[in-house]
């Protein structure tokens, strides 16, 4: 007889939204291009609001585009 799965309880999730003028929105990707993580914005403006330190370990170099300033 198969056993029954059941269904983890989800986590609360919040979400959060704000604006950037251009000149803010260039110096974000700046800083996400920089850090390596332009894929992962949440996780960066997370660990940057609560002042967590991480590490970027690059395999493989990433090619960034930016908008000209």
């Amino acid at each position: 007889m198969p056993t029954k799965r059941t269904q983890q309880p989800k986590t609360p999730s919040y979400t959060y939204s704000s604006y950037l003028s251009e000149e803010q929105n260039i110096r974000f990707n700046r800083v996400l291009c920089k850090v390596g993580m332009e894929y992962n914005r949440s996780l960066f403006i997370v660990k940057c609001i609560f002042s967590e330190h991480f590490e970027v370990l690059r395999g493989v170099p990433r090619r960034c585009s930016l908008s000209p300033v």
